[in-house]
């Protein structure tokens, strides 16, 4: 079932990513490879931006699936024993820092698109 998921996303990705790279330019007037490029363009936007948004919505639910096994096993050995609490934390916030790469990559991508 988790094969048939991935293989859903990544067919939902080149769904909608490769348009942006089989654009032609048209074999016409100088016109409309001007418009051509444009569209070009529009769909390598829109690619970018689809980027963006998969970048941190994958890596915020590895960190949701990784928190979540995390948070019951250090709440579990904090209960055990209470001298475990500053590792459990630790341990805890550690997989927040995956969001955090997942948004810098966005921030850097969003860096390409131009107003």
């Amino acid at each position: 079932m988790r094969l048939f998921k991935v293989l859903l996303v990544v067919a939902v990705i080149l769904l909608f990513v490769a348009p942006a790279f089989a654009t032609e330019p048209p074999a016409g007037g100088d016109k409309e490879v001007k418009e051509a490029g444009k569209e070009s363009k529009q769909w390598g936007i829109f690619g970018i931006a689809i980027a963006a948004g998969i970048a941190i919505a994958i890596t915020g639910y590895a960190t949701a699936i990784v928190q979540k096994d995390v948070g019951s096993a250090a709440v579990g050995a904090m209960a055990e024993n209470e001298k475990l609490f500053v590792k459990g934390l630790v341990l805890t916030a550690l997989p927040e820092t995956i969001v955090l790469f997942g948004f810098v990559i966005a921030i850097i991508l969003t860096g390409y698109l131009k107003s």
